[in-house]
């Protein structure tokens, strides 16, 4: 019925049913069970001409609007209601597991939307109940079944540390240790023929060493995925012919455990087997072997699954980064978008674009640039209504070679394209456009931060989208 919505007929076959669930928000599934359950468990009325809960599936502007009035009206209740459907033993069931004796089982998870190199979940499970859990790197793990529920525990957990925040008087930081003991996962519903949504509980601690809230504090925390079923797609050596460029692949080994660690990039195919990546200028060796595509640039070896495609109509890989064994140490969701000509003037980015940079994470992001050379954002919640931009307090404007730039300064509104004296660029963006369909526009987005305190100057590469949000576009 969503598919209806949202399409406005239903598919005709199974490949149509596969192809267009892709393009559904996983949120906006769960989102529509939870409604459902406000309107006939929690005595919520079903919104003004529409008559039953079969009618509001139907229309996607109904569970639209139901949903922003619901988040309105009591958005707490709506989100429990939205965790309670993740949760649901009625709706969970297990995800493949190996039998006694039988090969090992990969199970991979992803969002299905969101621009960047996403870290996302690879399982290996083996008979001998022995895993490997893959996100920002490889970690040995022990799973078993609970019920509905694939449990791994870690062998040992995953330890950051850090500090309080220091919000209230006497604004002492203390130091913190956040650990992660194991993962819980569950099928929702049924599969579609290319993933599954899943529910992912991750089961952590926190130990404060010091002050008034010193003591550890165990927490649980639910969110939802897919379990990509990838068997159906494959890749071929003719998808890659002389002169392609695709964007999103990487050039650079992503660093573990930072937050700026994306270092993608765009691989032009410059012969049979060879290519050059076109940021690092690296020489890339690549091959497609198992219906993967494979890509040496000498100091990193990826693998590149496919998985279907987004709700942009992009390409969605799995991008699995090598050891020397060939063993996989970093498993990530990228957009992979075959790169064409873009030419776009300053005047052309003058108004609203929603990016989906944290898209994964179910927040929408706002920028706004003005012709004035001004710039800024804002963001909501997935589901929430998109907020005007009302701060243009940074800067702007376009490089003879296409480019944006586009920064932030100390003072905050001033402007250091005119050279402007004390005006200090402390955040600087380059957007590089590599591809435009239709509102929506793919970019390079290189972002510079700390540019004030030179010690500590990090780079981050990252791939993003911006579609026209100007009133009725």
């Amino acid at each position: 019925m969503l598919l209806m919505a949202q399409a406005g007929s239903a598919p005709r076959s199974n490949a149509e049913l596969a192809a267009a669930a892709q393009k559904i928000d996983s949120n906006a599934v769960l989102y529509a069970a939870a409604l459902v359950r406000l309107v006939v468990d929690g005595g919520v009325a079903l919104p003004e001409g529409v008559a039953s809960t079969r009618e509001l599936l139907q229309s996607a502007a109904s569970l639209v609007a139901f949903q922003t009035a619901r988040r309105v009206a009591d958005k707490p209740q709506l989100e429990a209601a939205f965790t309670a459907a993740l949760t649901d033993p009625a709706l969970n069931s297990p995800p493949p597991v190996p039998a006694t004796g039988a090969a090992p089982v990969v199970l991979r998870y992803g969002f299905g939307a969101g621009g960047t190199a996403v870290v996302a979940p690879r399982l290996t499970l083996r008979a001998d109940g022995s895993a490997t859990v893959v996100t920002d790197s490889a970690r040995p793990a022990q799973w078993r079944m609970d019920g509905a529920a694939l449990v791994l525990t870690y062998d040992n957990p995953i330890i950051r540390t850090g500090f309080t925040n220091a919000v209230s008087p006497p604004f002492v930081q203390y130091p913190t240790e956040f650990g992660t003991t194991a993962l819980r996962f569950s099928d929702v519903g049924a599969s579609n023929g290319r993933y599954a949504l899943a529910s992912m509980t991750t089961l952590a601690y926190t130990v404060i060493q010091g002050g008034p809230d010193a003591g550890r504090r165990d927490s649980v925390s639910s969110s939802l995925l897919r379990r990509y079923e990838v068997a159906a797609l494959a890749l071929r050596t003719a998808d890659f012919p002389l002169g392609t460029r695709i964007a999103g692949l990487a050039s650079e080994r992503s660093p573990v455990a930072e937050f700026n660690a994306n270092r993608q990039d765009v691989l032009r195919i410059t012969g049979a087997g060879i290519g050059i990546m076109e940021r690092t200028g690296a020489t890339a060796y690549w091959r497609v072997f198992e219906g993967a595509l494979l890509v040496d640039v000498g100091t990193l070896a990826t693998r590149y699954v496919p998985l279907g495609t987004g709700p942009l109509g992009e390409e969605r890989w799995a991008m699995e980064q090598l050891d020397t064994a060939l063993d996989v140490t970093s498993h990530r969701e990228v957009m992979a978008v075959r790169a064409n000509e873009v030419s776009m003037s300053a005047a052309d980015w003058v108004k609203p674009w929603v990016g989906n940079l944290n898209g994964a994470a179910g927040f929408q992001l706002v920028a706004e640039l003005q012709a004035n050379g001004r710039w800024g954002n804002n963001g909501a919640e997935r589901g929430d209504p998109l907020p005007a931009v009302t701060n243009f307090s940074r800067h702007w404007r376009q490089l003879p070679d296409g480019r944006l730039e586009l920064v932030s300064t100390t003072p905050g509104n001033c402007n250091p394209f005119i050279g402007l004296p004390n005006c200090t660029i402390t955040l600087q963006r380059f957007w590089t456009p590599l591809a435009r369909v239709g509102r929506t526009v793919w970019v390079m987005e290189h972002l510079i931060f700390n540019l004030g305190n030179p010690a500590s100057i990090s780079n981050d590469y990252r791939f993003v989208a911006f579609t026209d949000n100007s009133p009725g576009s």
